[in-house]
């Protein structure tokens, strides 16, 4: 109780702790949606189901959760149904004594704005039936509201993962939607799992309403961080082979994987970065949006540079210095290409196309397999 109420003192605590412990077989409803019940029950040992009878919804709460709240808070029945998914013992807390109590510490505004937001997280993708009612709360208390207009660019740089409260947000690259966005979804997955930005656009359809909360916060929860990346892994391979206008710019294929999963991921962002850059050169756009597609192409390549010069000195690469000597060759030549399109005599986007191919699937092929083999047969995969 001391994580729901950590301003109120434990004799005052005490005060909701004094009710009996009950025990419930497997299968045991212990209060249906729509029926008002006289207890609401902290759950002390198993396992129980949030069942919505109008909807598919389905949470597994465990240890330290708090059943029932909502009729304590506003003696209303409960809207979900509750279910032992095994055996079950809760401490019974009379519904009138938590109102009391909850009213006494002056705390009905903040349990109720804690319970709304718990009940939005609870219903996510992300984050429901795999986290606990404790960092429900932890992350609902951290957790802030953006505000977007209509058409408003959300911020990729910062580190924080978005779930969509009210209204659309359109994953783009050019012109292209990759995805719409909706109620529960949530984007920024890249600061999660490698703390870089995002490739796509993100650009709110009407007004939208999205909750920021810290990507390395959710990054350390095992489960979450695994649906993280596998919307990483998904999001990654429809942006590296996504066609614009009826023809495919580069196009990521399986021939070109160095069998190291993480560095195999970067390469195919780098895949989706330069299309991007591609796709403004070709659609003559304005010379900021250029510029803005390459500096984020610079930006990523030196990240994912990084990352990979890393690896090779954690396990001895013998030809490490020459491949970060052909990286800083790489960082040269792009800069080079920043300049020209920034000059009087711009590169054609035949011209950008052929250096992109040779700079990136040349260096993949040929300067990163060298590597792979070596890496592979001391188990790195």
């Amino acid at each position: 109780m001391a994580e729901y109420f950590p301003t109120v003192s434990g004799d005052h605590l005490g005060a909701v702790l004094n009710g009996p412990l009950t025990t419930f077989n497997p299968e045991t409803i212990l209060f249906k949606a729509g029926q008002a019940h006289a207890n609401i029950y902290l759950l002390l040992t198993g396992q129980v189901e949030m069942l919505d009878d109008e909807s598919d919804f389905r949470a597994v709460l465990s240890a330290g959760a708090l059943l029932g709240e909502l009729t304590g808070l506003h003696g209303l029945p409960p809207s979900e149904t509750c279910r032992a998914v095994n055996f079950v013992q809760v401490l019974e807390i009379p519904a009138d004594v938590y109102t009391a109590f909850v009213r006494r510490h002056n705390l009905f505004g903040e349990i109720s704005r804690l319970l709304e937001s718990r009940e939005f997280l609870s219903r996510t993708r992300l984050l429901g039936d795999v986290v606990s009612t404790g960092t429900l709360n932890a992350i609902a208390k951290t957790m802030r509201l953006v505000q977007f207009d209509d058409g408003a660019v959300i911020d990729g740089r910062e580190r924080a993962v978005g779930l969509i409260a009210s209204g659309k947000i359109l994953r783009m690259l050019g012109d292209n939607v990759l995805e719409t966005l909706g109620h529960g979804d949530f984007f920024g997955e890249e600061a999660a799992i490698f703390d870089a930005p995002g490739i796509a656009t993100l650009r709110a359809h009407g007004p939208a309403e999205v909750y920021m909360i810290s990507a390395s916060r959710l990054a350390a929860i095992p489960n979450v961080r695994w649906k993280l990346f596998e919307s990483f892994e998904r999001r990654t391979s429809l942006e590296s082979s996504v066609a614009i206008a009826g023809r495919t710019l580069l196009t990521w294929q399986q021939e070109y994987s160095v069998n190291i999963q993480r560095i195999d991921t970067q390469h195919k962002r780098l895949f989706a970065t330069a299309n991007r850059l591609l796709d403004a050169v070709e659609s003559q756009r304005g010379p900021d949006e250029i510029v803005t597609a390459l500096d984020f192409l610079l930006s990523y390549t030196m990240f994912h540079f990084a990352e990979e010069e890393a690896l090779l000195d954690r396990y001895g690469y013998d030809r490490g210095a020459e491949h970060k000597n052909r990286h800083k060759i790489l960082i040269a030549q792009v800069q080079e290409l920043e300049q020209r399109l920034g000059g009087d005599d711009p590169a054609s986007p035949a011209e950008v196309l052929d250096f992109l191919q040779g700079w990136i699937v040349n260096h993949i092929l040929i300067e990163d397999r060298r590597y792979a083999a070596v890496l592979n047969a001391q188990g790195v995969y």
